[in-house]
């Protein structure tokens, strides 16, 4: 068997343990980068979970990353699976971390990890061997990706053009796009041969919908019912390799959402600034839906999320997530701090615990997050 042969079916298997779309390539772009998506129930649900204006999140569904106002920036770090051999068990390490900038409606999606980068992973360590069996090289595998995006909210963004274009209860209807470059390390071969792997191309775009309608009730209660959409590698992109005539398929995703939000509102919001209008909300409740297609003989991900929060501070989260063929069901947990004054800056950090299946019992995950609106800030310091 060659050198190539050999370290093609470790990363087959390797792959394979990240979910049903393993015959895909960069099947780790599946894995989910929100604390927040996880503890409600995955990927799946991560679609139509608009409510945090964290960049994270805009992974799921590209339109997000216009709903907010300003500069937000969030990271994230866990690991993902263990990989274990005869010799030794490697902690594999999934890494994240986006930029956002938006302004009246309109927002970049950029990267924010290191070299460029806005997520990455590690494949762990492989041994090549030659066509006799004899062990002749050991090297680490490490993949990564660049996003950048585009979203626009039309209500906001007509709003300075068009006032009233949009009716009150049309609380955002947005569309969005993230362009994702993927690259993966290329080894020599110890023969002097060529190159084990070396990857030209593989890029691939993401679309996203979310819309939300909602109403203030009588009661002093705001009731919002939303949509979601996404379409992860939308125009079936695929990763060239040199000397390789097709093309592989790269991950790719169809997700469709729904759910719906009771929040009690605070009345000293609107009366200006001062503690007692620091938040939005005295407390809320969701419930969030969803379905994920990879394109696979396997059913689609489904997951079931929700949330409670008070002060739209402290919020405690839990769900269901399924995923039938990779053997990886069950419930999720998690809670965030979001300490924040208005929509004028805030502190995030979310914690998840989410399901592992055969590999483990679950795997825990943090994301931490900063945002500022720079243009309310001067306006309320200008005061």
């Amino acid at each position: 068997m060659s050198k190539k042969c050999i370290l093609a079916m470790a990363l087959f298997c390797l792959l394979g343990a990240l979910g049903a779309a393993s015959y895909q390539g960069f099947a780790w772009n599946g894995l989910e980068p929100s604390s927040v998506n996880m503890a409600l129930g995955g990927s799946p649900v991560g679609v139509v979970n608009h409510w945090h204006k964290d960049p994270l999140c805009t992974y799921g569904n590209p339109a997000f990353a216009s709903l907010g106002e300003g500069i937000a920036y969030s990271h994230t770090s866990y690991l993902y699976m263990h990989k274990s051999d005869i010799l030794k068990t490697e902690n594999l390490e999934y890494r994240a971390a986006l930029l956002g900038v938006s302004y009246h409606g309109f927002a970049l999606l950029l990267p924010a990890l290191g070299n460029s980068n806005s997520a990455g992973v590690e494949l762990g360590e492989f041994a090549v061997s030659d066509s006799t069996g004899e062990l002749v090289d050991n090297f680490s595998l490490n993949e990564d990706s660049s996003t950048l995006g585009f979203s626009v909210n039309l209500p906001a963004a007509l709003a300075l053009m068009a006032p009233g274009a949009f009716p009150k209860y049309v609380r955002h209807l947005a569309l969005g796009a993230n362009w994702v470059s993927n690259a993966s390390d290329s080894r020599p071969d110890p023969d002097n041969e060529g190159v084990l792997f070396s990857l030209k191309k593989a890029e691939s775009v993401n679309l996203g919908l979310s819309a939300c309608l909602g109403s203030t009730l009588q009661s002093g209660f705001d009731l919002e019912y939303s949509f979601g959409a996404a379409y992860i590698n939308a125009f079936d992109g695929k990763a060239e390799y040199s000397g390789q005539a097709s093309g592989d398929p790269i991950y790719k995703r169809l997700s469709v959402g729904g759910a719906i939000s009771l929040s009690a509102e605070n009345p000293h919001y609107s009366q200006g600034y001062g503690l007692a209008s620091a938040v939005r909300n005295l407390c809320s409740g969701r419930v969030l839906l969803g379905a994920a297609e990879e394109f696979s003989d396997d059913a689609p991900l489904l997951g079931f999320g929700c949330e409670a929060g008070v002060f739209d501070t402290i919020f405690l989260r839990t769900g269901y997530h399924h995923d039938k063929a990779g053997n990886i069901s069950g419930q999720t947990y998690g809670w965030g701090v979001n300490l924040h004054y208005r929509d004028l800056f805030s502190a995030r950090l979310n914690h998840a615990l989410f399901p592992r299946g055969r590999l483990r019992n679950q795997k825990s995950a943090y994301d931490y997050g900063v945002s500022a609106n720079i243009l309310g800030l001067y306006q309320l310091l200008s005061k």
